[in-house]
């Protein structure tokens, strides 16, 4: 395990324990932001080993950017049942890559009300979600191509808990060899999503 990765992982669990002691109300807390730190920094890891960062930056990658974890950003959303139409996406390269609308989602987030559609790559979410959008963080804080949201599918049907702290950026932020979805403009945010990955590069 690379040196930083191994401190940067002490760090974590450090600061986590002292908060946990300093503040009896961060307790329910912290265990679910130990897990987002401890996820991120696993994927750190991966980044470098399945060289997602281009090797000329890979020597001084100290990490990914982050929000701070935030349960308030771990949200219950509304399903509403779509007719699981194909579509196509856009891509940075000519790959077009086909998607099914298997469902939008509709929420509030500092009492405004918010929709995306969710997208999987089969008709019954086998194979998983996909939620690509974009929002008010774009360009200044966040890659300004917008963030993704992956997750598994386990048949919910009324509600789905979309949590953004694990929303990340595409890899062709980190690599021009990957070829990534463009996010479509129904799933356009006009509010401010401080959590998750911010861009590693302007």
């Amino acid at each position: 395990m690379p040196y930083f990765q191994c401190f940067y992982k002490l760090a974590i669990l450090s600061s986590l324990l002292v908060s946990c002691g300093n503040n009896a109300q961060d307790s329910a807390v912290s265990p679910y932001a130990m897990e987002i730190h401890l996820q991120r920094a696993a994927k750190d890891e991966r980044m470098v080993s399945d060289r997602v960062i281009e090797q000329n930056n890979a020597a001084d990658f100290k990490g990914l950017k982050y929000y701070e974890p935030d349960s308030i950003y771990r949200i219950k959303a509304e399903i509403e049942w779509l007719n699981g139409d194909s579509v196509v996406f856009q891509t940075n390269s000519e790959r077009s890559p086909v998607y099914f609308k298997l469902f939008a989602v509709t929420f509030k987030i500092a009492d405004s009300a918010c929709r995306l559609t969710v997208y999987s790559e089969d008709r019954d979410g086998k194979t998983g979600l996909f939620i690509p959008f974009r929002d008010k963080t774009n360009t200044s804080e966040t890659y300004g191509g917008g963030r993704y949201i992956e997750m598994p599918y386990s048949g919910e049907k009324e509600y789905l808990v979309i949590d953004f702290n694990k929303a990340f950026n595409p890899y062709c932020h980190y690599n021009h060899g990957y070829s990534c979805p463009v996010v479509p403009v129904e799933n356009v945010l006009h509010v401010p999503i401080p959590a998750g990955e911010k861009k590693l590069y302007d």
